[in-house]
C-alpha cells in the first residue's frame, strides 16, 4: 500500500476535492470550503461521516453552515466566535506523507485554523493534528476542539474508569456533564458502570448533549458494520472547557457528533495549540446492544495513544 494524493475536479457535490488514500482507507477533503474532512471510509464502501444535502448553495456565504464531516473549532463555545463560517476556499500543502488544510485568518477572531493529516501507509489509522494559531495582537485563552459529524442510526460510546471498592478511594475520580437542554430520561442515553452510550435516532424530536472527563483516552461510534475510534490523551493536570470535558457527544435527528477537546491554553501572538487525534476504522458484525458486546468489540484498543501536546513553535 502507498500514500496517495489525488485531486478530483468538478465533483458534483463538492467541486474540486482531494482524495487521500493508502489503498485500504480513504479521506475526501474539499478545496472550496474548510478546513473540513467530508468523507472517511474503506475504499469502495460507505462514508461514516454525515453529509448535509445541497451543500454548494452555501459556498462563499457569510453564514455558518454545518456541511457535515469533520471540522475544527476553538472552545469554549460562543455563538459569534465558534460559528465563524468556513465557506471560503482553503490552501492545501503536502509533504511526502502529510497533507495540511489551511484556512485564511478569521477576520473577527484573528485565529488561523489548520488541519494536518498523516495517513499511515498501511492499515486503518489516521493521525489528525488540529492547529490553532493566534494571529492577533494579544494573548488569548482557548482550547482545540475537534468535531466529527457521524452518519445516522449509530451508537456513541464513552468509556468510564474502572470502579474502586469502598473505602479504598474516598474522592470522586470522574465526571459526566449535562447540557441544559438534555433530558436525562431520554431513551437515547444509557449510563452503566462501564460506558455512557448515546444512540442516534432519526425520529428524535429534541437534541441532547453529554460530556465527560474521559480518562480512558478514546471515544467511539458504531454505525452499521463499522466502528470508528478517536484516541486522544487525557491530561490529568489540564483544565478543560465545559466543566472539565475532554470528550463530548451531541445528537439530533440528523446525525451524531463525537467531539474531543484539548486543555485550555493561553497563547501569545504567533503561538499555536496543536490538539491531536488518532483515528481508527474497524469492521464489526453489528452494533452492540450491551456492555459485554461493546467490550468485545473494542478489544482493538490494545495500546496507549501517543503523547498529545500543545506547543508554540508555529509562527
Amino acid at each position: 500500500m502507498e500514500f496517495k494524493i489525488q485531486q478530483i475536479r468538478d465533483n458534483k457535490k463538492w467541486g474540486n476535492l482531494i482524495l487521500l488514500s493508502n489503498g485500504n482507507i480513504e479521506l475526501e477533503i474539499p478545496m472550496v470550503i474548510g478546513p473540513r474532512i467530508t468523507a472517511f471510509r474503506f475504499i469502495g464502501e460507505n462514508n461514516i461521516f454525515y453529509e448535509e444535502p445541497e451543500v454548494n448553495k452555501y459556498f462563499h456565504s457569510r453564514e455558518w453552515f454545518p456541511y457535515g464531516g469533520h471540522r475544527l473549532w476553538h472552545a469554549p463555545e460562543v455563538i459569534h466566535r465558534s460559528y465563524y463560517p468556513d465557506n471560503q476556499p482553503v490552501k492545501i500543502e503536502q509533504t511526502e506523507n502529510t497533507l495540511s488544510i489551511i484556512q485564511d485568518i478569521e477576520e473577527t477572531t484573528h485565529i488561523q485554523k489548520i488541519i494536518r493529516i498523516h495517513l499511515e501507509t498501511n492499515g486503518q489509522n489516521v493521525h489528525v493534528d488540529h492547529i490553532l494559531i493566534n494571529k492577533g495582537m494579544w494573548p488569548i485563552e482557548l482550547a482545540g476542539w475537534a468535531l466529527s459529524m457521524m452518519g445516522p442510526g449509530g451508537k456513541a460510546v464513552i468509556p468510564l474508569p474502572e470502579k474502586i471498592p469502598f473505602p479504598e478511594e474516598l474522592q470522586p475520580n470522574h465526571s459526566i456533564n449535562v447540557w441544559p437542554y438534555t433530558n436525562l430520561e431520554d431513551e437515547r442515553i444509557r449510563i452503566s458502570n462501564q460506558f455512557v452510550t448515546i444512540n442516534q435516532n432519526p425520529q428524535a424530536q429534541l437534541p441532547i448533549k453529554i460530556g465527560a472527563n474521559c480518562q480512558n483516552n478514546w471515544v467511539g461510534y458504531f454505525m452499521k458494520n463499522y466502528l470508528f475510534i478517536k484516541k486522544i490523551n487525557f491530561d490529568k493536570n489540564g483544565i478543560y472547557p465545559d466543566l472539565g470535558s475532554c470528550v463530548e457527544v451531541f445528537t439530533d435527528n440528523n446525525m451524531l457528533e463525537i467531539e474531543t477537546l484539548s486543555p485550555l491554553q493561553t497563547i501569545a501572538q504567533g503561538e499555536a495549540i496543536i490538539h491531536q487525534e488518532e483515528w481508527q476504522l474497524w469492521k464489526v458484525s453489528e452494533i452492540p446492544t450491551n456492555d459485554q458486546e461493546i467490550s468485545a468489540a473494542i478489544k482493538v484498543i490494545i495500546y496507549p495513544p501517543k503523547k498529545i501536546f500543545c506547543y508554540n513553535e508555529i509562527t
